[in-house]
């Protein structure tokens, strides 16, 4: 029989074996894990990106109700109630007639009125040249208007239109005196209500010529004619004839004119003159009446 040969006893010694095993191990590296944080929750991401805008808003919404609820105790306060309107520059307009465009009412709230859209309502009735709207608080408005000044009359169809200086309508003249104003005569009722291009340019002219006939000191302007064939014409009150001055050159014209008087005047014919063409500056027509008997 064989005799199983006894184990060495233990020396303290590690085998060379396991040894070897372990200097292998201890020269490898290892990746170490990171170690994972854990992160908020969602909703504290959230609230953390939308909670500060909220807040805010929240706060506006808040201190635009105060503001809307103190905008409405002093609009329905009557302490700022209208209780007077004064209407200052008129003299075709009525009073009335002004606050009705106006539409202004004893119920409305001096701080909430609302000034332009009144001074444009007013600014559409004849005679308004330029309108101001002012609130004096607690209780009055001031309307304080400037109106067109009349330069002459227009004759068309029945109908006497007044106009202003710059030969532009204004309204149709009431009852009432007729004032002593030059009339405008060649024109109907729709030129006058709505002209064309045509008429406008006649009656721009026509401005033009009054302005010029005044600087001049030629006389008083009697009538202004306006013919789309023959231009402009006009009677002096100082002059019976018809003056020609045609659609331009203005100017140069009546500085003819002063001559051609002057020449009528000296020779003693200026009151049988009936018509003086000045259209042509190389041929100046002078038409003379029959002497008296």
């Amino acid at each position: 029989m064989f005799r199983r040969k006894p184990k060495s006893p233990a020396t303290g010694r590690r085998p060379q074996k396991a040894k070897k095993m372990q200097r292998r191990l201890n020269g490898q590296r290892v990746a170490r894990r990171k170690t994972r944080v854990k992160g908020p929750p969602l909703h504290r991401v959230l609230w953390a990106l939308v909670g500060r805008p909220v807040k805010v808003l929240a706060v506006m919404l808040l201190v635009a109700v105060g503001l809307l609820a103190g905008w409405s105790l002093v609009v329905m306060s009557p302490a700022f109630a209208l209780q007077e309107a004064q209407v200052e520059g008129t003299r075709h307009l009525s009073r009335m007639q002004v606050l009705r465009a106006a539409g202004l009412g004893n119920t409305d709230s001096l701080v909430a009125l609302k000034v332009r859209p009144i001074q444009r309502r007013i600014a559409r009735l004849p005679w308004v040249k330029t309108v101001r709207v002012r609130r004096e608080f607690p209780h009055a408005v001031r309307i304080e208007i400037t109106e067109r000044t009349a330069g002459m009359l227009a004759a068309a169809q029945g109908r006497i239109f007044v106009l202003d200086r710059d030969i532009r309508p204004i309204a149709e003249l009431g009852r009432g005196p007729v004032p002593d104003l030059p009339w405008l005569t060649g024109l109907s009722r729709a030129d006058l209500v709505k002209p064309d291009d045509e008429t406008v340019r006649l009656m721009e002219a026509a401005g033009r010529l009054l302005r010029l006939v005044a600087r001049r000191k030629l006389g008083t302007v009697s009538e202004v004619n306006l013919d789309r064939v023959w231009g402009l014409s006009l009677v002096l009150n100082e002059l019976g004839a018809t003056v020609r001055v045609g659609f331009r050159d203005f100017e140069a014209r009546l500085e003819v004119l002063e001559k051609v008087l002057a020449d009528l005047r000296q020779r003693g014919e200026l009151a049988r003159a009936t018509l003086i063409d000045l259209q042509n500056h190389r041929r100046i027509v002078v038409r003379l009446g029959r002497e008296p008997a």
